[in-house]
């Protein structure tokens, strides 16, 4: 089916699979992370040798830095059953990242060549030759990377569009796909409304419960953000220190204390001022990550059959492509969409 465009991308070194069976589509694509990365590896084998003649620890570390740097590759795939995950790759994968075939894209980007400053040859056409030239960097978006989007490499314009339209047809083909045989919702959705968190809320108000301030410059909105994964390492450390108790007590009870402030003090806030909007995930009160938003957002409360009044709130800027935000759980999305709109207003 892809069998033109596969030849195209291996001569740019890169692979294309593709596999189908009656419960399953998958398209996975495996390439360098750099254009030509041989004559990097090939500069870093002439250092390496040549720090065999002459011993020098400055370029034996460049000649492995370079040898590392231009080894890096990606593994892209889109499956019907797992959605889109990449894993990047030196040597072995470091950092693997799953996400929905909802909203996910690849964008391009033009990337201006310095052989484009350089003055053309009065006989060629510019037009041409800037053509030619042009490059473009495949980047790998969606709102869960918040605002941290993924560059996978450069590519010419040719094959970066080729590159760009494939992955769109696959993600459209693996969602047909999904939708006439899976018997359950997309893994972006999920069936319980988190009645134990809801549960712990009403529990702890004081500390977990969501909340607004508002004043005549600013208005500041904060809310219990806990993710499954924290919860399943809280609780296995939780128990963990228990036992811990029996041999130390006080280091187990210190760690008990500990993941219990981590687990109830991590928490997402988004100030509205008059200039601007920022988001802040924090941990112990510390922000650990931030994301700019203009004061044009939109927003989109996101809702499904099993969380009607909303699942996720999507928060979108048109000044910047990358600063999309999901933010919220089935608990308290609408809570965010209706205090956010009143804080924009409120600040106009």
């Amino acid at each position: 089916m892809y069998q033109k465009p596969k030849e195209q991308l291996a001569k740019r070194g890169i692979e294309l699979k593709e596999y189908y069976s009656d419960e399953e589509i998958s398209f996975e694509l495996l390439g360098s992370r750099i254009s030509l990365p041989q004559r990097y590896q090939l500069l870093a084998l002439l250092i390496l040798l040549f720090t065999l003649i002459k011993p020098s620890l400055l370029l034996f570390l460049s000649g492995i830095s370079l040898a590392f740097w231009s080894s890096r590759r990606f593994k892209l795939s889109v499956s019907s059953l797992k959605g889109v995950e990449l894993q990047l790759i030196v040597l072995l994968p470091y950092k693997r990242i799953r996400l929905p075939l909802i909203d996910t894209q690849i964008k391009q980007f033009t990337v201006n060549d310095r052989l484009l400053n350089l003055p053309q040859d009065l006989t060629t056409d510019p037009a041409t030759s800037s053509k030619k030239m042009s490059f473009v960097s495949l980047v790998l978006t969606h709102p869960k990377l918040f605002g941290e989007p993924l560059t996978l490499l450069n590519l010419d314009q040719e094959s970066g569009q080729l590159f760009s339209r494939m992955f769109a047809s696959w993600l459209k083909l693996a969602h047909q796909k999904r939708n006439l045989n899976s018997k359950q919702p997309l893994s972006l959705f999920k069936h319980e409304p988190g009645e134990w968190v809801i549960a712990l809320i009403d529990l702890f108000p004081q500390y977990l419960a969501p909340k607004s301030h508002s004043t005549h410059s600013s208005t500041r909105l904060t809310w219990w953000s806990v993710s499954n994964a924290k919860l399943l390492l809280s609780v296995c450390t939780i128990i963990g220190s228990c036992l811990l108790i029996l041999f130390h007590a006080p280091l187990g009870l210190g760690l008990i204390t500990l993941t219990i402030m981590i687990l109830m003090f991590s928490r997402e806030s988004i100030y509205i001022e008059k200039e601007s909007i920022t988001w802040q995930k924090k941990l112990l009160g510390i922000p650990f990550k931030e994301l700019m938003l203009s004061k044009k957002i939109y927003t989109t409360l996101e809702e499904d059959l099993h969380a009607p009044s909303g699942r996720h709130l999507l928060v979108c800027d048109p000044v910047s492509p990358f600063n999309m935000l999901v933010v919220g759980q089935a608990w308290d999305a609408a809570w965010i969409h209706k205090e956010l709109c009143k804080g924009i207003k409120s600040q106009n």
